[in-house]
């Protein structure tokens, strides 16, 4: 590998398109308690095809702003699986219509750029072309959500959704899933999983992530936990969820000018 490159093994989790009829929209901006400097701790387990499976620990936080565009900082910790004790960050670029309270369950539509970062060594740019995948992979998965009603989750008192929605095009993909969100919490996700089938019922990937803390302010880290920047391997690799279907793949990148 090239000195000035970085490959980006992404296990994504990536909204699809086309919302089954009779789904509704979200009631409230669960989003909104989320200035910058807000972030949100997680612990989530995945399961692919073929038994590949891996769980990991991973830190939403809101940097500041930068000329009017927000800024979201993921740094995940690999507990178990591919990668396992690698910690790495990456940041993504909102465009500048990007609403946070409003769009950030279909944050990945509005992104414009996106920087990853292993240790202290030099930070890389997503490929433009890159960008564009990850943009067309999304759907409005803010409008394709069914209210089920209250739930209590580690005292969280949240409002409960699910969807469930199919992909078209040559290979049918069955998506399904539950959110939990609570608007007092930054991010206002509490709880989340999906799982995503083929056109035979076969599994794709399925995950589950849980909340395990918020706040304000710089998160406290310890040594091999997410954010503790000191702590990212030598061999970069990046496991971020974004919604309900596993997403993989390699990217070639250079050096962040």
């Amino acid at each position: 590998m090239r000195p000035s490159a970085v490959i980006l093994s992404v296990i994504a989790i990536l909204q699809m398109n086309t919302p089954q009829l009779g789904a509704g929209s979200l009631e409230k901006a669960y989003f909104a308690a989320t200035p910058p400097g807000a972030w949100a701790k997680y612990e989530s387990s995945w399961e692919m095809a073929g038994g590949i499976a891996g769980a990991n620990a991973y830190t939403y936080i809101r940097a500041s702003d930068s000329d009017g565009r927000v800024q979201v900082e993921t740094t995940t910790h690999v507990l178990a699986g591919p990668g396992e004790g690698v910690t790495t960050r990456q940041l993504f670029i909102m465009e500048p219509d990007f609403d946070l309270a409003r769009d950030f369950m279909n944050r990945m539509s509005y992104l414009e750029a996106s920087a990853a970062q292993s240790g202290e060594g030099p930070a890389s740019l997503m490929q433009a072309n890159v960008i564009e995948i990850m943009r067309a992979s999304v759907g409005d998965l803010t409008n394709s959500v069914t209210f089920k009603g209250s739930k209590t989750i580690d005292g969280h008192e949240c409002d409960h959704y699910v969807y469930s929605y199919s992909t078209g095009g040559s290979s049918v993909t069955h998506q399904e899933g539950e959110i939990c969100l609570d608007e007092a919490v930054p991010f206002g996700v509490v709880f989340q999983k999906g799982r995503s089938t083929d056109q035979d019922g076969a599994l794709i990937s399925s995950y589950e992530q849980k909340l395990v803390e918020s706040g304000a302010g710089s998160p406290a880290f310890s040594a091999g936990q997410p954010g503790d920047r000191g702590a990212v391997g030598g061999s970069f690799q990046l496991s971020v969820y974004e919604g309900s279907a596993v997403y993989q793949g390699s990217v070639d990148v250079g050096p962040l000018e």
